[in-house]
């Protein structure tokens, strides 16, 4: 539940740069990712100070897991085929290394998603 909570505080402070001090306005998606990340850094924390709820936080922090893999997916879709026009203010996405914002967000999403099926599991 720690690397969790602190994998989700890094991911929500280096979206919050990107906006505010690299300048990229998010789209519509992209807040729901970070509503998102909030919610898990919640979660997270609650499950790692309350351990009588851990299966508890567990379950929810898959669902939330879940979403955010499909919604990661579903902008790399986006991506990867412009001409769709799925969301038109996602024309310009960050790169970071090399790297597109959105791989990022579904490596981060479904690593909340193994790790919380994990704990669940145990």
């Amino acid at each position: 539940m720690t690397s969790i909570l602190l994998m989700s505080a890094v991911s929500l402070f280096s979206s919050l740069y990107i906006q505010y001090v690299a300048g990229y306005q998010p789209c519509l998606y992209c807040y729901i990712l970070r509503y998102l990340t909030i919610g898990i850094i919640g979660v997270s924390a609650f499950g790692t100070f309350a351990k009588s709820f851990t299966g508890d936080a567990s379950a929810v922090l898959s669902s939330l897991g879940l979403v955010g893999t499909g919604l990661s997916a579903y902008l790399i879709l986006d991506e990867a085929f412009p001409s769709a026009s799925i969301c038109t203010a996602c024309s310009v996405t960050p790169i970071i290394l090399g790297v597109s914002l959105y791989y990022y967000s579904i490596a981060f999403m479904s690593t909340v998603l193994a790790v919380s099926i994990t704990i669940l599991r145990n």
